[in-house]
């Protein structure tokens, strides 16, 4: 295993040079035996698979995909969706899923989080997947199929539609800081879908690129936006479900929601 992989506080985590290809694989597949071990995984069964919007992304996606194909069950290509998309639809087609994301580590790294059907993986998991890891394992061949699932997505956007009228953020202007979230487009669909006016957006592809800025997501947003009047800035998707919430409940008074 490559020394820049390690398991830290949510998945498995290192620079994307070290985990594309077989290393990505190896992890898959252990996953995959650990699971089949434990009897969770009866031969056939769907593993879910997602990823984000890095470059290596796409190429760690495939080396799961061919891992899961190879072991002799079927994935099921959610595409590029938030994590918490993917968790929930894994959970509610009783599936385990494996979620490429590096979340909001630098650019240059990536990682993988593993989730059971009942939700993410806990630490004696993570032990019994180091376990089942075989380090010198060569790639699987490439190729495997992959059934496509953008009902993942949309499932996760038409939850919200449903739990707030479509008039809940009606009359407010928003700012959209998209940062590289791989839900950002979501993010400013849903916005609109609750009634939000004008949408005004500031997307940056990479997260060096907010390092290279030496400014705080929140203040860029600011400063971008102009601080006109009216303008509410979002830089999550759960802090423009809250908003939606205090609209709801009568207190409009918030004009900058920062990241938790």
């Amino acid at each position: 295993m490559a020394d820049s992989l390690k398991f830290g506080t949510s998945g498995l985590r290192g620079l994307a040079v070290d985990l594309v290809g077989a290393p990505s694989a190896r992890h898959a597949r252990a996953f995959l035996d650990y699971l089949s071990g434990q009897g969770a995984l009866p031969p056939g069964a769907p593993v879910m698979v997602g990823r984000d919007l890095r470059a290596s992304s796409p190429e760690i996606a495939r080396s799961v995909i061919d891992a899961i194909g190879a072991a002799g069950f079927s994935a099921v290509d959610c595409g590029e969706l938030s994590t918490p998309a993917l968790a929930l639809y894994a959970q509610q087609q009783g599936a385990p899923a494996i979620m490429v994301t590096g979340s909001h580590i630098p650019a240059d790294r990536n990682g993988l989080k593993f989730y059971v059907a009942a939700g993410e993986i806990t630490k004696a998991d993570e032990l019994g997947i180091g376990g089942a890891l075989q380090p010198d394992a060569p790639a699987p061949a490439p190729g495997a199929m992959a059934r496509p699932a953008p009902e993942a997505a949309r499932g996760y956007l038409d939850r919200y539609r449903a739990a707030f009228a479509p008039t809940a953020l009606a009359g407010l202007r928003i700012g959209v800081f998209q940062h590289s979230s791989v839900a950002r487009d979501m993010l400013t669909e849903l916005l609109a879908a609750l009634g939000a006016g004008a949408v005004a957006t500031l997307t940056l592809t990479a997260t060096s690129q907010v390092a290279a800025a030496s400014l705080t997501p929140p203040q860029m947003l600011t400063a971008y936006i102009g601080g006109a009047l009216g303008v509410i800035a979002v830089t999550s998707l759960a802090f423009a479900l809250l908003l939606a919430v205090r609209q709801a409940v009568g207190r409009a008074d918030v004009r900058l929601l920062r990241r938790g």
